[in-house]
């Protein structure tokens, strides 16, 4: 696997002090490939059933729409036909039925269809600090989507799985922490959407190819003096070779970055093996924190 290069523009988004950030951007193939003539995509969510407000009701039944499209534009990026079938195509207490109906009528092999949508503020936290009139509370809050997704396809069982995706969203002072309210979600629907595109993204991971994209911090302190422009100039191989001269540095903080900026390099080249190897050699040197959290990505994947 090769690391596209980035235009030297986009190379550096920002130097600070010793240190600078690398934009490396990671292709990745299809783990299970579906191999699909054309796929159908729908819902079988009847979102009424949650007896939400009106406008979250209307939001979500939009939510699912937007989830539909996100994922077919993903398979014609690939080259896969499909055909989005608006509504609730699938009867869920006759999904077999619903689905060799669907098959049958549109000359698909498979069909994914969404039985269930959730997003919501998730509170993560809360700070209480004392002042001098008492205590103010501050609490933390996530975005979160859960989507369950359903796959079929010929002469083969329904297959469900549920994609959970979260990020940090905001903050806001409250009088109580734990019975404090958090954002509105239908008034955050550009953050919804915007979660639910990475919550797509994360479910079709297996069954296309994509790219990751990684800003990473490159240690360019006086031990790495020059590195930032040998990579300027995509001189690789004297990057990497400046940094193995620091490998044996009796000073474990240097010894330990080195490490971690081969690791860098080597993901920008796109060599897991190597990257894995040099991150874990630096966490055993010194714990390092951007060592710690790429290490953590790369042994989960």
């Amino acid at each position: 696997m090769m690391t596209k290069l980035v235009p030297l523009s986009l190379l550096f988004l920002c130097s600070c002090g010793a240190n600078s950030y690398l934009l490396n951007r990671v292709p990745y193939e299809a783990a299970r490939p579906l191999n699909a003539k054309r796929i159908v995509l729908t819902s079988g969510y009847d979102v009424s059933r949650e007896e939400y407000r009106e406008a979250k009701t209307a939001q979500f039944e939009l939510l699912i729409q937007h989830v539909l499209r996100q994922m077919a534009d993903r398979f014609a990026q690939a080259g896969v036909p499909t055909v989005l079938v608006p509504g609730r195509a699938v009867d869920i207490a006759r999904a077999d039925s619903s689905v060799q109906a669907l098959q049958k009528q549109y000359e698909s092999s498979h069909v994914i269809y969404i039985s269930r949508l959730n997003v919501y503020f998730d509170q993560t936290d809360v700070e209480v600090t004392k002042t001098e009139s008492g205590k103010e509370r501050e609490a933390f809050y996530d975005i979160r989507a859960d989507v369950t997704y359903n796959l079929a396809g010929n002469r083969e069982p329904i297959t469900s799985e549920t994609t959970a995706v979260s990020k940090f969203h905001s903050s806001r002072s409250v009088l109580s922490g734990l019975l404090a309210a958090g954002p509105s979600i239908v008034s955050n629907n550009d953050d919804a959407m915007a979660i639910l595109n990475q919550n797509v993204k994360q479910y079709l991971r297996p069954y296309l190819p994509g790219e990751d994209t990684f800003s990473r911090k490159l240690f360019t302190d006086k031990e790495f003096s020059g590195l930032r422009e040998m990579i300027d100039r995509d001189d690789l191989a004297g990057a990497r070779l400046l940094c193995e001269h620091q490998l044996e540095n009796p000073n474990s903080r240097v010894a330990a970055r080195a490490n971690y900026n081969l690791a860098v390099l080597a993901e920008r080249q796109g060599d897991k093996g190597a990257i894995i190897q040099y991150l874990r050699e630096s966490v055993r040197i010194l714990l390092i924190p951007e060592a710690e959290q790429m290490l953590m990505h790369y042994q989960d994947r």
